[in-house]
């Protein structure tokens, strides 16, 4: 997949207000998903914001592997 697909579908979701899942909300999340099993990602967080609060906010995968914990908003990723 390209990455100006992936940047065009987190342009997409700017612009929707929260709402009901829409059917490009599904298709994206869909697109997210088949790269975090590409690329082996355990978890990852995706929140879109405009500067006036969230938009888009959702967790997939796992916080921690081995202890079966889901990532949810809670979680601070550590960064080095």
């Amino acid at each position: 997949m390209k990455k100006y697909t992936l940047l065009f579908y987190l342009l997409l979701v700017g612009q929707l207000s929260a709402q009901p899942l829409s059917p490009e909300i599904m298709v994206f999340e869909e697109e997210i998903e088949a790269l975090q099993s590409y690329f082996h990602i355990p978890g990852l967080a995706i929140l879109v914001d405009d500067g006036h609060g969230a938009n888009y906010e959702r967790y997939f995968g796992w916080a921690d592997v081995e202890r079966d914990q889901r990532l949810g908003p809670d979680f601070v990723f550590p960064i080095a």
